[in-house]
């Protein structure tokens, strides 16, 4: 991926710097909300680690935040300086930022291939992943997404570092921020049948007031475990979880990932700009979700390896809604978009609805109704199925955008 690569291509209009005040600001308050909360986890996190030794998982958890929280921040860095050059009508020459992008894909997956093996190791030391893991978590973090997206936006115009950077950023900050709050507000809905149906039921007497007096650092697994078992066997509940798992989260989320692109869509873009600048997006969504996934240390490398394909899986996803969505525009193919996006939305649901699946294998209570290990067996093999796939995929149609270019 060379700087001519991605610097060319049309550049913006001289209009009105309301896009890039609102682009200012956005990034000003996201990185000063970010970098109060990394302050508040590492105060938090050490005041642990200097008490009580049984705090040692607090401590473990406010790092792995605060960190996450401070990474974020820096990576929001570039988007306000673009946008505040813009404004000021200066430009500033940064090489570094053009050498960082002509890294050979091969030698930025054995990176990431590295540090996942030394993130690995370090789980197997309490003392050393308490310090050590918080920074290696976010550097393969960033190195699978990096690695995805020159997989994904190789030969592609992007047009002005303002643009591409501000995608990114706009996929970090307010992609997960209106997931959430929609995830809660029609999640509450399935949450409280949930509740009415679980209190209806006399075997589940007890359930609701042990999980809601919970500590959740200190929580004993093993019992927590034992508790939740009996639901996973209930078909009313594992229904509920799909809905929300399978139906409502993809329908969200690949609805809002893309949002990069609403603000700027208007411009002379390209289809094939559209699929990597909804991957862009995708990534920045994706950045935030691993950044923020509390993972334990003994846990952290499988959980790592398979969020790379969560992560192929939202790239992939935003990137075809940004084709369709620039098609949409260009060509007025609105039904396209609408397929698309549902297209999209069954491809994601159906990753998070194995993987659901897959989580059941780990309950007892499972056992009284299916053979949990064909159950994981198919589950994972669907599953990777789908992580090459996409990853495929990004390549395939990045190839095929830019021939159609």
């Amino acid at each position: 991926m060379t700087q001519g690569t991605l610097e060319n291509g049309p550049k913006p209009q001289q209009k009105s710097h309301t896009a890039s005040i609102f682009q200012l600001i956005v990034g000003l308050i996201a990185m000063l909300i970010l970098l109060l909360f990394a302050i508040i986890l590492f105060g938090s996190g050490l005041a642990n680690f200097l008490g009580r030794n049984d705090q040692m998982l607090q401590a473990a958890a406010s790092f792995m935040s605060g960190f996450a929280f401070l990474f974020t921040a820096v990576i929001l860095v570039p988007s306000t300086f673009f946008a505040l050059q813009r404004i000021s009508g200066k430009e500033f020459n940064l090489p570094w930022l053009s050498k960082f992008r002509k890294i050979n894909h091969k030698r930025i997956l054995f990176a990431a291939i590295i540090t996942l093996l030394i993130g690995g190791l370090l789980g197997t030391n309490e003392s050393l992943s308490l310090f050590a893991l918080p920074p290696i978590h976010a550097i393969a973090s960033s190195l699978i997404i990096y690695w995805l997206l020159i997989w994904a936006l190789q030969d592609i115009e992007l047009g002005t570092p303002q643009r591409y950077w501000g995608v990114l950023a706009a996929g970090i900050i307010l992609g997960p921020l209106l997931a959430i709050l929609m995830e809660v507000f029609f999640g509450a809905f399935l949450l409280i049948i949930g509740v009415i149906y679980i209190s209806s039921q006399s075997q589940y007497a007890g359930l609701i007031d042990y999980l809601s007096q919970i500590n959740t650092f200190g929580v004993n697994e093993q019992l927590l475990m034992e508790k939740l078992s009996p639901l996973a066997a209930d078909p009313i509940i594992v229904i509920l979880a799909l809905v929300f798992i399978s139906f409502l989260v993809p329908l969200i989320e690949e609805l809002v990932k893309p949002i990069g692109l609403y603000f700027s869509i208007g411009r002379n873009w390209s289809p094939a700009s559209g699929f990597a600048l909804g991957a862009l997006s995708g990534a920045g969504f994706a950045l935030f979700e691993n950044l923020a996934l509390g993972v334990s240390a003994n846990a952290w490398l499988p959980v790592m390896v398979a969020r790379i394909g969560t992560t192929s899986i939202h790239l992939l996803t935003s990137g075809l809604i940004g084709w369709a969505l620039v098609r949409a525009k260009n060509e007025r193919r609105y039904w396209q978009l609408l397929g698309t996006y549902f297209l999209s939305v069954s491809l994601h649901g159906l990753w998070n609805g194995l993987a659901l699946l897959a989580g059941l294998s780990s309950f007892d209570a499972t056992k009284n109704f299916i053979d949990p290990n064909a159950l994981t067996s198919g589950m994972l093999l669907g599953l990777l199925i789908l992580a090459l796939g996409s990853i495929f995929l990004l390549r395939f149609n990045n190839r095929r955008f830019v021939n159609a270019d």
